[in-house]
């Protein structure tokens, strides 16, 4: 069994080797680092890394810590996210981080930075952190013609993970109480991409529309 010294050297190593990578490329290294781990060891490397990310929430570690998704990691990178008032790439590395997080602490984190320069980002992570939740900030989006399309890659992502069935439900939650004009919007956002280029195809649009 090793020691959490050991495994933060083998990590660093790891990351050194990668040092020219693609952030994609590292993050799939140490994923596979990780999931090799005897599971006996694997409490000795959470304990190591959720220390590590506290005592350096480096843009490096931010960007590692979605191999792991520890529930302690994703606190501290919400209460450090929650200390900026500035958008930059650090807020949009931990706004990632965050995705696999859909309690309440992290959701709040990340819609804080709805409205702003990073909303698109903020749009798209809380669609896939806690979907019901975010329903009124998609009502919000769904106003605005430059959002449009944003929506329509939340709700293929939604699609994507539960079913057109349930996606139907949750646009019927989404439109009521003006459901006439959130027909009208949900058609012009399904109208900006046709053909082979449509995340929904002509008969998903139809029945979404008639069924909700």
């Amino acid at each position: 069994m090793k020691t959490e010294e050991i495994y933060e050297q083998e990590l660093d190593e790891l990351i050194e080797r990668n040092y020219y990578s693609e952030e994609w490329e590292l993050q799939s290294a140490v994923k596979l680092y990780y999931d090799a781990l005897p599971e006996d060891d694997r409490p000795i490397f959470d304990r190591m890394f959720i220390q590590r990310i506290d005592d350096d929430p480096s843009v490096a570690n931010i960007s590692i810590s979605t191999a792991f998704n520890l529930p302690e990691v994703g606190s501290i990178i919400a209460e450090r996210l929650s200390r900026h008032q500035k958008t930059s790439q650090i807020t949009r590395t931990m706004m990632y981080a965050l995705r696999p997080y859909s309690d309440g602490e992290c959701f709040a984190a990340v819609e804080r930075f709805v409205d702003s320069e990073q909303e698109i980002e903020a749009l798209r992570i809380l669609g896939r952190m806690n979907f019901l939740r975010a329903i009124p900030h998609f009502r919000r989006a769904l106003k605005r013609d430059q959002l449009l399309e944003v929506c329509l890659h939340i709700f293929q992502d939604r699609k994507r993970d539960v079913g057109l069935d349930q996606l139907i439900d949750e646009l019927a939650m989404l439109i009521k109480g003006r459901e006439g004009y959130y027909r009208r919007r949900l058609e012009a956002m399904f109208g900006i991409k046709k053909g082979d280029h449509a995340p929904f195809g002509e008969r998903e649009v139809a029945r979404i529309i008639t069924e909700i």
